[in-house]
């Protein structure tokens, strides 16, 4: 199902790249979580730490900012 583009609005080529991109979204925002246990394992000083979070949850709130926008193109197509 692959291509150059996604395909026009409603095709099963739209749907199948479009699901794709949930995939990777709600992927992204596990891994999110998953580096933030790993980092509270490790010896990390608390500056540094904090700094990581801080990357890292800014970049989570995109992420769910761009798989809620995908969720609302969804239902439609």
């Amino acid at each position: 199902m692959g291509g150059a583009g996604m395909g026009r609005a409603g095709t099963p080529a739209f749907r199948w790249h479009l699901s794709n991109v949930q995939t990777w979204c709600s992927a992204a925002l596990t891994d999110e979580d998953t580096c933030l246990d790993g980092l509270s394992s490790r010896a990390v000083d608390a500056g540094t730490r904090a700094a990581i979070r801080g990357k890292v949850v800014e970049v989570a709130q995109v992420t769910s900012n761009a798989l809620a926008l995908v969720n609302k193109v969804g239902p439609g197509y």
